[in-house]
């Protein structure tokens, strides 16, 4: 029996180094699994599917993490307009040439994981956001989970990728 095209990425998934609920959290997200409102829709725990930020759409880990307006606020900050099928293809988007791509697993599954915190908080306690809130967030996890890193060059990518972020979070837009 050939294995699902999602088993390529456990390497990716479960070999780095974020906290293992980011791990657990990527490996829902990218099996489908993840309580997107079309998920809880589809299991029949709720009845509407509509994405509750812009209530346009229905909300599944595409609209959530890249089309929804929220999302698509932090990926227009971070300098990054991923043109993808699916959140699968996150995994091979171009990205400025002056970044590590090696660190991209870590600060991916990090983005993410803050991009569904926004979204829990604007769902669950009613605050809505900024992106940049979202990419600050994300750089105050990276500089925790930095230290879990154990090669400096892995830390040292992270770090050229936490400029990055800085400097993109006085950007306006």
């Amino acid at each position: 029996m050939a294995r699902p095209d999602c088993d390529l990425l456990a390497p990716l998934i479960w070999h780095s180094r974020v906290p293992r609920k980011i791990n657990f959290f990527a490996w829902l997200l990218f099996k489908d699994r993840l309580n997107t409102r079309v998920n809880l829709a589809h299991k029949q725990i709720i009845s509407m599917d509509s994405c509750p930020r812009c209530a346009t759409l229905p909300e599944d880990s595409t609209h959530l993490f890249l089309t929804c307006p929220l999302a698509n606020r932090v990926w227009q900050r971070l300098g990054i307009l991923p043109q993808v099928e699916g959140i699968i293809d996150l995994w091979d988007v171009p990205l400025p040439h002056h970044l590590p791509h090696k660190a991209w697993p870590f600060i991916l599954m990090s983005l993410l994981w803050k991009i569904w915190a926004a979204r829990n908080d604007m769902l669950f306690r009613n605050i809505d956001q900024h992106s940049v809130i979202t990419l600050r967030a994300l750089i105050s996890d990276l500089d925790l989970w930095s230290h879990r890193l154990m090669a400096t060059c892995d830390k040292e990518d992270v770090y050229s990728w936490r400029s990055y972020l800085s400097a993109r979070c006085a950007m306006p837009l």
